[in-house]
């Protein structure tokens, strides 16, 4: 698993996206992540044995604790072989299904994928139906 240790990236959430480089990744202990847009946020395992996106503080104290978190996963995995998220959302943790934490060389493969999904599945324009203006 080391040599898969490398820098990811978070989509499909919008407390926090985008890259994540590793920070440390120490013999035995799972690495952490920093967040490149926000280097207060950060991607880390904390004691209840998930990965978890939260503040430098909560990362320091190893905390289960921020804005958006795995499910309990086997020691040594790493966080882009997770397949459940949960986001804290509306007062209480929700699975969000659209959320993947990935390496960089396979995000470029599921956006093609996004778009090509988009052109086989076009979006349906609705007409001559009366109401309001919601769409401007």
């Amino acid at each position: 698993a080391s040599r898969e240790i490398k820098a990811v990236q978070i989509w499909g959430t919008v407390c926090c996206h985008g890259m994540c480089n590793v920070s440390s990744a120490g013999t035995g202990e799972p690495p952490t992540y920093q967040l490149a847009e926000d280097t207060d946020l950060w991607l880390y395992m904390a004691m209840d044995g998930c990965w978890w996106v939260s503040s430098t503080e909560c990362k320091d104290g190893v905390k289960a604790q921020g804005y958006l978190r795995s499910t309990v996963v086997e020691p040594g995995m790493l966080p882009q072989h997770v397949d459940q998220w949960m986001e804290f959302h509306d007062g209480c943790w929700q699975p969000q299904s659209m959320v993947q934490v990935m390496l960089p060389e396979n995000a470029g493969t599921e956006w093609r994928a996004s778009q090509e999904a988009a052109v086989q599945h076009p979006v349906i324009e609705i007409q001559g139906v009366s109401g309001p203006k919601i769409n401007g």
